[in-house]
């Protein structure tokens, strides 16, 4: 990313990003999807905002609450993000094969999905 001109690209700032939905969320949402913090999570969106990647505004339901949704500038990113994405994958699906790289996949699906229901638990040997 930061090869591609996203100077303000870090690993703790892509973390976040992950819990960004492309039409924005509310900041509270994004500190308990984000597992972080209340104090980081402002943090990493003061320097997000501050980048112009981010803008936060109030939520017009909630006078309380803010909402997070990106700026021209951060969806140009995440179209590069996805374009990366897209060549990793290609590379991986070059060096595995396309089955193999469909095996991975599934798999990684599996384990963020959380923990497997007590009917396949029971069937793995132990």
């Amino acid at each position: 990313m930061r090869a591609a001109g996203h100077s303000w690209f870090s690993e703790a700032r892509a973390g976040l990003l992950g819990h960004i939905p492309r039409n924005g969320t509310r900041q509270s949402a994004l500190i308990e999807r984000s597992a972080t913090s209340k104090q980081a999570v402002q943090q990493l969106l003061d320097g997000l905002e501050a980048e112009g990647v981010l803008e936060r505004f109030p939520d017009p339901r909630d006078g309380r609450g803010k909402l997070v949704r990106y700026t021209r500038k951060g969806l140009d990113a995440l179209r590069d993000g996805d374009r990366i994405k897209l060549e990793i994958e290609r590379d991986y699906i070059d060096r595995i094969g396309r089955e193999r790289f469909a095996a991975l996949m599934d798999a990684l699906r599996s384990l963020d999905a959380g923990p497997a229901d007590a009917s396949e638990e029971a069937s793995v040997p132990e």
